[in-house]
């Protein structure tokens, strides 16, 4: 059986593969599959159960090793999102593992169950159903000429950065923050952190580097190839993608190769300092190779019309040093949310904000100073 292309439908032999007893109902106008009936293996059960599911889009085709769709349960009436992952030698996939193990988090994805498929070469990840990602709404907004909202940015960042350090208190590297992994409900303004695929626990604060998939936000001692990275890579990546919010939904980083994008990095930030090459794991003659053709940091010209505090804001994530990038919970005291901070702002557009600084007792382990503005909201 061939494989399907990305963003094909998928033909019925392929589920049949999987689940013998697969139907379909082919609505004729919409040329779509409408509906999917299929006998599962829910948590453990050996007794397969019948559990049919309204498809909400085309079900999309995401590599070669899981698909994904919206689905409603037809009972339940309830939405979800499923995500379908191959089986290779008996390993569970990562997600499964990671979000069993930690505690549920507003801003984290929450997984409502798992099946095996009858032959059991599949997992079935059964997760809750939030909205678009923030990848469709900046091309929302880009489609439309049309800035992102400034207070919406300092909204979902404040949620982001809980996110992480949620994921971070747990040793979790996420390893692929992207705007496509992050889910957005734009009624009720919340941000979930989604797709731990590609993550990894590093018990040790660090891990070695086994390739990574080449992005805009790659941090840069994986452009590198450094030995080792830890979890401060996400934290560069959560700087891209301000930086991406900021600068009228367009990327501050560019190139379709490592080395490209990693002189668009200095580019951005000038040559790295010695100091910072070492942080990054490397030897001192990496260093002379990197600065032979010295450049200067052009941030402040190219974000000459963002405010001061977003500015500085921005160079705390953006550093070449692993170091000196702060913890996710940490950077809520920054003067860049200080207007989201007053306890008076309720509203935002006549809508009502989220509750985002109701700590859990885990992030006020982590960084008591958050007590003052918890204290301050309530």
């Amino acid at each position: 059986m061939s494989e399907p292309q990305k963003g094909q439908l998928f033909k019925d032999d392929f589920l049949e593969a999987d689940c013998r007893q697969s139907i379909y109902k082919i609505d004729p106008k919409e040329k779509m599959q409408t509906t999917l009936t299929f006998p599962i293996v829910i948590g453990g059960d050996e007794v397969p159960r019948v559990i049919e599911m309204e498809l909400q889009d085309p079900i999309r085709y995401d590599g070669n090793f899981f698909t994904k769709q919206d689905v409603i349960l037809t009972k339940e009436k309830t939405r979800l999102t499923v995500k379908t992952n191959r089986l290779l030698y008996d390993q569970w996939p990562t997600e499964i593992i990671l979000l069993s193990e930690m505690e549920p988090h507003i801003n984290v994805i929450e997984l409502i169950n798992y099946s095996k498929s009858i032959h059991k070469s599949r997992m079935n990840i059964f997760l809750e159903f939030i909205g678009p990602t923030l990848r469709n709404l900046l091309d929302e907004y880009k489609d439309k000429n049309q800035l992102f909202p400034y207070i919406h940015v300092k909204t979902y960042m404040v949620q982001l950065l809980r996110g992480l350090g949620h994921l971070h208190s747990y040793k979790v590297c996420h390893r692929s923050i992207l705007p496509e992994k992050i889910v957005i409900n734009k009624e009720k303004m919340l941000l979930k952190i989604t797709d731990l695929d590609c993550s990894v626990k590093l018990p040790e604060g660090k891990a070695k580097f086994e390739g990574c998939e080449l992005t805009h936000y790659v941090a840069p001692e994986l452009l590198l190839r450094a030995c080792c990275y830890d979890l401060s890579i996400d934290i560069w990546s959560v700087g891209c993608i301000l930086g991406e919010l900021l600068n009228k939904n367009t990327p501050l980083i560019s190139g379709s190769t490592e080395i490209e994008v990693f002189h668009s990095v200095k580019k951005l930030l000038g040559s790295p300092k010695l100091d910072d090459v070492k942080d990054m794991g490397f030897p001192e003659d990496v260093f002379f190779i990197l600065i032979k053709k010295k450049k200067f940091s052009t941030l402040r010209k190219i974000c000459s019309d963002l405010r001061p505090e977003d500015l500085e804001f921005l160079e705390e994530l953006l550093q070449y040093s692993p170091m000196k990038r702060p913890a996710p919970l940490s950077l809520l005291n920054h003067k860049f949310f200080l207007k989201l901070r007053d306890p008076t702002v309720l509203y935002l557009d006549d809508q009502v904000l989220p509750e985002l600084f109701k700590f859990t007792e885990r992030e006020l382990e982590i960084q008591p100073e958050l007590e003052r503005i918890c204290t301050n909201h309530t």
